[in-house]
């Protein structure tokens, strides 16, 4: 799975906007495959067609500290850290064709878990509407998920934002902010890898 490599302009090219660039790298680090990252994409590279996507690496410095850099290696480090996100079968939980003013406009869901991920389970929410918050639900239907009710929730993503809790009839609506991502693991999941 890739976003961009040696032959396209590079995905900052075509929309130089880091917030959707994270969304899709959630996406590629969460679906199932391998994702495999063109040189230049941890840096913010943003060139356009051959030969101008095959900026020089070692003119940047290679910065390790930079925003995409962490990010990516955050991502790197949650696909080691949960089974699922490696080796669980993917299920799309929510997925609307709304992109107005509608609560769910933009939502993507799905959970990834089963299989040969054993009892590992990670539900990935985005957000792809970059105008308002939004969440997966449409007048009185929620995301319903395959976690019993009551389930305790973190997004290992942005553990600041602290925990919630599946509702007792398994639907889950979380809001999340424009062009973001979150990724919802169990919390004796989290408790039980060190996190």
């Amino acid at each position: 799975n890739f976003l961009d490599n040696h032959d396209v302009g590079r995905f900052l090219f075509f929309k130089n906007d880091v917030a959707v660039l994270k969304n899709a790298l959630v996406f590629q680090f969460t679906e199932d495959g391998i994702p495999c990252v063109y040189y230049g994409t941890e840096q913010g590279f943003s060139g356009g067609n051959d030969p101008a996507n095959r900026e020089d690496l070692w003119t940047s410095g290679y910065a390790t500290n930079g925003d995409l850099f962490q990010f990516m290696k955050k991502l790197t480090k949650l696909r080691r850290t949960y089974k699922s996100l490696t080796r669980g079968e993917l299920k799309f939980t929510w997925s609307t064709d709304d992109v107005g003013a509608e609560t769910d406009a933009g939502i993507v869901a799905f959970e990834r878990s089963g299989g040969d991920a054993g009892g590992s389970y990670a539900l990935v929410v985005l957000n792809l509407n970059a105008t308002h918050d939004s969440a997966p639900q449409s007048g009185t239907a929620s995301m319903k998920t395959s976690l019993p009710g009551g389930t305790v929730v973190v997004d290992v993503l942005h553990p600041e934002a602290g925990t919630k809790t599946i509702a007792a009839d398994g639907t889950f609506a979380p809001s999340l902010p424009p062009s973001s991502s979150s990724v919802y693991v169990p919390q004796a999941e989290v408790a039980a890898n060190g996190g």
